[in-house]
């Protein structure tokens, strides 16, 4: 899945026994991190892997629990910031990137 800067693309998450989430990666394998602990009952964005130029990567997060339920999360990327939007904006998270978030793939775990 490619990444468009600007436009919202939704995702559907599916509660596993642990962690389960969508990352976000560009070729030189800097990662930005979406999901859900089932365990934690929470909802994060980690960017502790993203490649920066001076910005520190952290982990940000908010009690969910949806029991067990699947649910869609929005994300919004811009030039510097990534947004998300977890069950219809229930709970969203905004964060700023080291540089512009071009050519992201996205995969699921």
């Amino acid at each position: 899945i490619s990444t468009v800067v600007g436009a919202v693309q939704k995702f559907t998450i599916m509660p596993s026994d642990s962690k389960s989430g969508i990352r976000l990666s560009d070729a030189d394998n800097c990662q930005i991190e979406i999901g859900y602990d089932s365990t934690a009952k929470i909802v994060y964005l980690d960017r502790t892997q993203m490649c920066s130029d001076g910005l520190v990567g952290d982990i940000q997060s908010a009690p969910f629990n949806n029991k067990d339920k699947s649910f869609e999360i929005d994300v919004i990327l811009d030039h510097g910031s990534i947004e998300i939007f977890v069950a219809g904006g229930a709970i969203s998270i905004t964060a700023l990137l080291a540089g512009s978030p071009i050519d992201l793939q996205a995969s699921t775990f």
